[in-house]
């Protein structure tokens, strides 16, 4: 009796070690480079969508330490800074179509070797809502 009284502990101690060991294992950390794996889109007038595209495998998608960042999809690059404040994701300084622009990407998903963000915007039209939906699937590499 004595021995299980002594053995039920560091089993207990070491199940404990271990398990802290693999949840530090797993700590999110947005720093390096991460595949564009899908971009999907969606334009809505009210409640009727009224186009939809998804793209998948587009680039790569690079965060650096010092809060800048790089986007290379068929053969551009493109420079941004970015930064992350809980589950919320701010990339600016995008060179776009209509110049430069702010996103900020709510992070749905947000594990070692994932991450989902969704980005919405809204506008009106003739006095209907326009509302655009961009959901980004990335993966590291």
């Amino acid at each position: 009796m004595k021995k299980l009284h002594f053995l039920l502990p560091v089993l207990f101690l070491a199940f404990a070690i271990t398990f802290n060991s693999c949840e530090e294992d797993e700590k999110f950390d947005i720093i390096g480079t991460w595949n564009i794996d899908k971009i999907e889109w969606a334009v809505y007038l009210g409640d009727q969508e009224l186009e939809s595209e998804t793209e998948e495998n587009t680039g790569t998608i690079t965060f650096n330490k010092d809060g800048t960042g790089t986007v290379i999809e068929d053969g551009e690059s493109f420079a941004f800074e970015w930064e992350l404040s809980d589950d919320v994701l701010t990339m600016s300084g995008l060179d776009t179509e209509n110049g430069i622009s702010e996103f900020e990407f709510k992070l749905t998903t947000k594990t070692p070797s994932k991450i989902v963000g969704e980005h919405t915007e809204k506008d009106e039209y003739e006095g209907l809502e326009v509302t655009i939906k961009f959901i980004i699937t990335l993966s590291k590499i």
